[in-house]
């Protein structure tokens, strides 16, 4: 009996401490876990710590980790603030000084991977400083680094334009009022601009306390307007997504067919077609106001250049002035130097450097201007160097036969002068190659440069490569 109760004991015992092997295995498991997700390490070897990645994509990343952006800067998480396609942005303390603030960290998903999201990051960043250079109301910037993060101030608003536009009954009457007023007051301040990366509704929001719209994302692609009808920001494609029904999370609904699914779509409200007109109106009335002012000073420009007899003087008043929003008025000055700077500045024996360095400050248009230009320089043209700084764009396309027959016919009266007077260098011949590709240039004068400097055409490049260069343009 006594050898059974050992025997059975010395099983148990067995049993009970395997149990609490294990136990202490899965407890320092555990532990291991919890110590690795308080600190997160954004970047490993210099570049995007992978495991950051995979606690992100798992939600693994909860309140109170802290995420390093260096090895010993660090910021503790509160929440997430939102995810999207590229990025996530969490809430979170600086223990320096107690502040909350925004981080925006790439965030790879179905539709963009890894690299796409740190392009992303990259864009924002470098997008940053474009937008506030043109004066938008934007989230600020508190510091950041390219292909890793960005800590921006936390903004704190109301509603989107989403929202604001399509669901205005949730949104007190004299609230929506000054909303109202605040998005023209954002239309004056962005009525230059036509385009700004990845700019839709949900990424500017109105903020009741400073009683402003303020834009959240973007890329760094922006385009100017140029022209009095260029697109506006707040353009019908801007719009489009208010045809779409939205569940809560702001997606469109899925209306299931027979053979195929579709997006449920709705009728813009009065309402909506209203806001955008009035967008539209103000939007042209700022830049119409705009163009007023630039002309005005375009005229008083012109004065004060015909009445300019210094020639140091008249360099300095176009090399100085600033430049027009809109092209037009840069064309007008363009044309008018042809007609009036030009001449003068030719006839008191101005040195062609520095008529070839106003070329950066002037806009010269179209086919008839440009052979114009050539017309009036091309006989103070000495070296190949000084032919090639006047071909600015050699893309040029000429429409017109005549255009091309007259601009290769004052090419041909010069270019035995110009060749003349160029030594054969491994400059000279790396210009020449260039002008072997110039499309527009006649084949008589291709052969006078190739002979001069020993090379053949087929040094120029192949008609496919010609051919890919004109459908680029």
């Amino acid at each position: 009996m006594l050898e059974s109760f050992s025997w059975y004991e010395r099983c148990m015992s067995k049993i009970y401490m395997k149990h609490i092997k294990n136990s202490i295995l899965i407890l320092l498991f555990f532990l291991g876990n919890i110590a690795f997700s308080g600190e997160i390490y954004l970047e490993k070897d210099g570049k995007l710590n992978y495991e950051y990645v995979n606690l992100a994509q798992n939600e693994s990343i909860s309140k109170g980790d802290k995420i390093f952006v260096t090895k010993d800067k660090y910021y503790i998480v509160k929440k997430i603030l939102g995810r999207g396609n590229t990025t996530i942005i969490y809430q979170v303390i600086d223990p320096s000084n107690d502040k909350n603030y925004a981080l925006r960290l790439p965030f790879p998903s179905e539709r963009f991977n890894l690299r796409n999201s740190i392009n992303y990051l990259n864009g924002y960043i470098d997008g940053h400083e474009i937008i506030v250079k043109n004066n938008i109301p934007v989230v600020e910037m508190k510091e950041g680094k390219a292909s890793s993060y960005v800590l921006m101030e936390v903004v704190q608003h109301d509603f989107d334009l989403f929202q604001f536009l399509t669901t205005p009954e949730s949104i007190d009457s004299s609230i929506r009022k000054n909303a109202r007023e605040a998005l023209l007051e954002f239309a004056k301040k962005t009525a230059y601009i036509s385009s700004i990366g990845d700019f839709h509704q949900g990424q500017i929001v109105y903020n009741e306390y400073e009683d402003k719209w303020i834009l959240l994302d973007w890329t760094n692609h922006l385009s100017k307007v140029r022209h009095m009808n260029a697109p506006l920001l707040f353009s019908p494609k801007v719009f489009k997504q208010n045809h779409y029904v939205r569940g809560e999370r702001g997606d469109p609904v899925v209306k299931k067919g027979i053979f195929f699914n579709s997006y449920k779509k709705r009728d813009l409200t009065r309402r909506e077609i209203g806001i955008y007109e009035d967008l539209e109106r103000v939007v042209y009335k700022e830049r119409a106001i705009q163009f007023n002012e630039d002309l005005g000073y375009a005229n008083s420009l012109i004065e004060l250049i015909e009445s300019e007899m210094d020639t140091t003087k008249l360099l300095a008043l176009y090399k100085e002035r600033p430049r027009f929003y809109f092209s037009t008025l840069d064309q007008k000055m363009g044309e008018h130097f042809l007609e009036y700077g030009l001449p003068f500045l030719i006839e008191r024996g101005t040195h062609l450097r520095e008529i070839i360095s106003l070329l950066n400050y002037i806009m010269i248009v179209g086919n008839e201007n440009f052979i114009e230009l050539l017309e009036k320089t091309l006989p103070l043209v000495v070296t190949l160097k000084d032919f090639s700084d006047l071909f600015k764009d050699e893309s040029l396309i000429f429409y017109s036969k005549e255009n091309l027959k007259k601009l290769n016919l004052v090419i041909r009266e010069n270019i035995d002068n110009i060749l003349n007077n160029s030594i054969d260098s491994e400059e000279n011949r790396s210009i020449a190659r260039k002008f072997l590709d110039i499309l527009y240039l006649d084949s008589k004068t291709k052969r006078k440069i190739a002979r001069k400097f020993n090379l053949s055409l087929s040094d120029s490049s192949s008609c496919l490569q010609k051919l890919m260069a004109l459908m680029r343009l």
